[in-house]
């Protein structure tokens, strides 16, 4: 065996043994405690598939109709996450200003909610 063909042979060794132990993909929500309102947390996680398949289009269209059917007011942490969402998928967008507007929002609720998020 040349000595590329065994570079490329350990190479596959090491890459095959890596993903074996690795930990499977999680979307950050799952990480947290669902909303009480679970046709919201529904949304989270529908919101959360579409940005992990960078699918923006889609995730602006699915953010801000949860905007709209929340009480800001009422839900102070729902609006700081999505705010928080559609500023990221803004930004990849190269929409800095439309989400520096959404982080200011966002950081706004966090401290109202005495939140370090």
């Amino acid at each position: 065996m040349s000595v590329s063909a065994r570079a490329l042979h350990v190479a596959v060794l090491i890459l095959s043994l890596a993903c074996a132990h690795s930990q499977p993909a999680v979307l950050g929500m799952r990480e947290l405690q669902p909303f009480d309102d679970a046709q919201l947390h529904q949304r989270m996680l529908r919101i959360l598939r579409q940005m992990d398949a960078f699918h923006g289009d889609s995730a602006i269209v699915l953010i801000n109709a949860a905007l709209l059917n929340i009480d800001i007011s009422q839900q102070k942490e729902a609006a700081h996450y999505l705010l928080a969402y559609r500023a990221e998928v803004l930004y990849y967008e190269g929409l800095f200003n439309e989400a520096m507007r959404d982080l200011d929002e966002a950081e706004r609720l966090a401290h109202q909610l005495a939140d370090s998020t």
